[in-house]
């Protein structure tokens, strides 16, 4: 009996890391590919194919960025209220929150890697310089347990056994 609640206990502290595993490997990719773009462009091992759409680009990536972002977060702030509001358990709770963290994380990860693309096509570096920025943006999102208990407003011994 104390041995199944002990690989109970286990499995749960292994869930909360695994989150944490998802946003290091998103993060890892990301970075893996911005890289690479970069590598390419400045090694002259290729030309920008699309040069002359540059001043297009910039506005298509702002837009893209700016709008990643901001409906990431509006999503993410709606869905938080909501599993506030829901009388589930810790656990359930969790659930939720780690799937509109995925649903943000993705939106920022899909403007990071449209700024690389943007600027492995058009070779202009403030393309990379915002990538890196929503990059950040990404790393700062990195899952704790505090920062979960005070957004969902749960005891942090009750996150702690997660």
């Amino acid at each position: 009996m104390h041995l199944l609640i002990l690989l109970q206990m286990q499995s749960q502290k292994n869930t909360f890391k695994n989150f944490k595993l998802i946003h290091r490997a998103m993060l890892v990719g990301q970075i893996i590919a911005m890289i690479i773009f970069a590598f390419l462009i400045l090694s002259k091992t290729q030309q920008p194919i699309l040069m002359h759409q540059d001043r297009m680009f910039q506005v298509i990536t702002l837009l893209f960025t700016g709008a990643a972002f901001l409906i990431g977060n509006i999503i993410f702030k709606k869905k938080i209220n909501a599993i506030k509001q829901s009388s589930e358990t810790t656990q359930q709770k969790f659930e939720q929150y780690k799937m509109a963290s995925l649903l943000q994380w993705a939106l920022l990860e899909a403007a990071t890697l449209f700024n690389a693309i943007a600027f492995f096509l058009v070779g202009n570096y403030s393309f990379l310089g915002l990538g890196v920025v929503v990059l950040i943006l990404f790393a700062m999102h990195m899952p704790n347990k505090v920062k979960m208990a005070i957004q969902l407003a749960l005891p942090l011994d009750e996150v702690e056994n997660l």
